[in-house]
């Protein structure tokens, strides 16, 4: 009986419908898999169609048992004699379209899902030195046809790199690498080799009203196939769970093994007020640019956000950060910044001891006050919390780097330089490391080859000046500020430095046209304070400069290198005992005897307090501090 419905079923067609009707399903599921999200349509649409293919597949059997194509157009198999019926013609039309579709998948598959051959030196595939677990988020493409919410894309792509930089075992690449080929036209492969990964996450964002639609597609480098693609359509309250089912897809499908840990979650940090996160992400958006009144926007949107959602961690520790660096752009006295960034770095951490961007920004704080070893206590902390946070890495080398521990900031610096191999300032710092540690040429090719690839950026001039001044070629240097200014001729940093340096050879008239450049861009900035404290030393207004100093302890008694200052211009007008009484007080705030490095402070410290000991004949106190340093 099998036998003979087997065989009706072969003499009606069934079978080869059936094979007609599943191939043609397959590759429509296949195109709709590459177009759906492309033309944004909802996530279920997929699904959807599946769910109808599948329904319509007994339709078509059924209709091959019943029905039969003849010249006459379409009659019931019933009707027709077995002598006249056309089933033997039709099937044989049917092989020809079974062949044909699976034609069209073979080219599909070999051409439409697979790149182009590779160009311009590609070799198409990942090198044996890339790490199969490793991946760059590039920004996510702003769909929603307004430049205004660009923020909100650029920000939902930094917030998965984030979450997929805590995964130690997970090699991300860093913000500033990923985000220099966002507007570009540029091929997977290209970017994985620049970036040194084997996958890539990019998407698109559509934001309307309180609805967002995000597609994400996770790439392998290698051959240019999609590994996984998802649209998610939902309410912007959602966000944070389509942040966890992004992250949670790819370390699926890179096979990452999270050795017995949890799996990082976007909904750890708790927001009440969704709007409050939105201008979280305006804030960052900011600080992330370079243009005329950045500060002040980044300043205006995290306070926002603190003002709807008093409970945002993520919102104080963003304003603190903009405040540490506003004394650069603003009219704002480091004291007054530092002032306003520590009880706010206080909060981030009370309301979420785990939030690792804190750490970073109060090491930059302790830092500043010359308590290093501090600051790289609380680096260890967020490197714990994210262990692929570049800027983590970056600031421990400053802080290592600062305590004259050269291998150690080398070491540091190339954890960034890996993570973010197109960052102009981290290969330009680790130049500066590797020249500190004693080889000079070897870090000024460094810069002479960077130089090839970013002649008009200002971060290159800026690093290269720094660099330049370290090894005491101040002509050079200045050349390189003189050239940022150009570039940037909205930041102070550049003029500033340029009148520093002129007033440190004795060039004061021009020292003072290239200040009063700085002066009318940001009055109260702390490099024009620079400036007119080498312009002190160059005259020899002590009387000045003394002045200047003790205004700096009365607004910051406790930070150290402001009684280091102080007692460094006393110890240049012969007032010892005062002066030793200063750099004593910054020794002790230092916590040099906890931490067994010394800091910058410290080298200025230690050096006033030995020499004041052997001018003043105080033998005792002079071994003492020989025998502890």
């Amino acid at each position: 009986m099998i036998d003979s419905l087997f065989t009706e079923l072969k003499r009606r067609n069934v079978i080869r419908v059936a094979a007609v009707y599943l191939i043609a399903s397959w590759l429509l599921i296949q195109v709709a898999d590459v177009m759906f999200p492309l033309l944004q349509l909802p996530e279920w649409s997929t699904r959807l169609m599946a769910a109808f293919l599948m329904l319509g597949f007994p339709l078509a059997v059924i209709l091959a048992w019943v029905f039969e194509i003849t010249p006459e157009g379409v009659k019931k198999e019933s009707e027709i004699d077995h002598g006249e019926s056309m089933t033997q013609n039709t099937g044989r039309r049917i092989d020809f379209i079974i062949i044909g579709l699976l034609a069209v998948g073979l080219v599909y598959v070999g051409y439409v899902r697979q790149p182009l051959v590779p160009t311009h030196g590609e070799t198409g595939a990942t090198s044996s030195t890339i790490a199969d677990k490793s991946i760059a988020v590039l920004p996510f493409e702003n769909m929603s046809g307004d430049p205004e919410n660009e923020y909100f894309s650029d920000g939902l792509s930094e917030e998965l790199l984030n979450l997929l930089a805590k995964i130690d075992e997970l090699k991300v690449a860093a913000r500033t690498s990923s985000f220099s080929f966002k507007g570009k036209d540029y091929k997977i492969p290209e970017v994985a080799k620049e970036l040194g990964v084997a996958t890539v996450l990019e998407g698109s964002v559509r934001k309307s009203g309180n609805r967002v639609r995000v597609t994400a597609q996770l790439i392998n480098a290698a051959d240019g196939y999609h590994i996984w693609s998802e649209s998610y359509d939902r309410e912007l309250n959602d966000i944070f769970a389509i942040q966890d089912e992004i992250a949670n897809k790819v370390v699926s499908a890179l096979e990452v093994e999270l050795l017995d840990r949890e799996a990082p979650s976007a909904r750890k940090t708790v927001v009440a007020n969704i709007e409050a996160y939105d201008y979280h992400l305006k804030g960052w958006h900011e600080l992330n640019q370079t243009n005329t009144g950045f500060v002040d926007r980044a300043m205006q949107y995290f306070g926002k956000a603190i003002e709807l959602d008093p409970e945002y961690a993520p919102a104080y520790a963003g304003l603190a950060r903009t405040y540490l660096f506003a004394d650069n752009f603003r009219n704002l006295t480091r004291y007054e910044s530092m002032t306003k960034a520590a009880p706010l770095l206080e909060r981030a951490l009370e309301l979420d001891p785990d939030l690792a961007d804190a750490y970073i920004v109060r090491a930059v704080f302790l830092q500043r006050t010359g308590l290093v070893d501090k600051a790289l206590t609380d680096l260890d902390k967020a490197l714990q919390l994210n262990p692929g946070d570049a800027r983590a890495y970056s600031q421990t080398a400053a802080a290592l780097g600062s305590m004259g521990d050269e291998q150690g900031a080398i070491e540091a610096q190339r954890h960034v330089t890996d993570m973010d191999p197109l960052d102009t300032n981290a290969r330009a710092q680790l130049a500066g490391y590797v020249g500190a540690a004693g080889d000079f040429e070897a870090a000024e090719q460094m810069l002479l080859d960077m130089r090839k690839d970013y002649a008009n950026y200002g971060s290159y001039y800026d690093a290269a000046a720094g660099f330049y001044e370290s090894f005491y070629r101040s002509a050079i240097a200045a050349d390189h500020y003189a050239t940022l200014y150009g570039l940037r001729q909205d930041d102070p940093w550049g003029p500033a430095n340029i009148a520093r340096l002129l007033y440190q050879v004795g060039e004061t008239e021009l020292g003072d046209l290239w200040i009063a450049r700085a002066r009318a861009i940001a009055a109260n900035s702390r490099y024009i304070g620079l400036a007119e404290s080498a312009l002190n030393y160059a005259i020899r207004n002590f009387e000045l400069e003394e002045e200047m100093a003790q205004d700096g302890v009365d607004l910051e008694p406790n930070i150290p290198s402001a009684h280091s200052r102080l007692a460094y211009v006393q110890m240049h007008q012969g007032k010892n005992t005062i002066a030793r009484e200063n750099f004593e007080k910054a020794y002790e705030m230092t916590g040099y005897e906890d931490s067994g490095q010394i800091p910058w402070v410290l080298v200025r410290s230690l050096g006033g307090l030995l020499y004041l000991y052997r001018t003043d004949g105080d033998t005792e106190a002079f071994d003492s501090f020989v025998q502890r340093a």
